[in-house]
């Protein structure tokens, strides 16, 4: 039987990961939320086979990158029937609102 630490990580769940992992790293209290059942330590070792680097130098985007941005903006459009500029308009509201969110938490402690 395979654990939910151990099951093979999905394309949404990699997406997940790679959308946050610049702005928050391994340590972040919202992963348990954003990718239940994924541990600590299995969230990180993801992020490494996948190439992430916490507060990653900016770079820029290569052509298979944005395709693959662009691919998963297509599936999410066509899941929810909303436009693909809607969904990527709506990814940028909720990264701005999630680090808000984290410089707050991050003020209280």
């Amino acid at each position: 039987m395979t654990s939910a630490a151990r099951r093979p990580w999905s394309d949404a769940e990699r997406w997940v990961l790679a959308s946050l992992w610049d702005g928050h790293g391994k340590w972040w209290d919202g992963w348990a939320k954003a990718l239940p059942g994924r541990t600590p330590d299995a969230i990180a070792d993801q992020a490494q086979a996948m190439g992430l680097t916490w507060k990653r130098p900016r770079d820029k985007w290569t052509p298979e990158e944005d395709a693959c941005l662009l691919r998963h903006i297509m599936e999410v459009s066509q899941e929810t029937g909303r436009a693909p500029s809607s969904v990527a308009s709506r990814v940028a509201v909720l990264r701005r609102s999630a680090k808000r969110a984290d410089t707050e938490r991050m003020a209280t402690r």
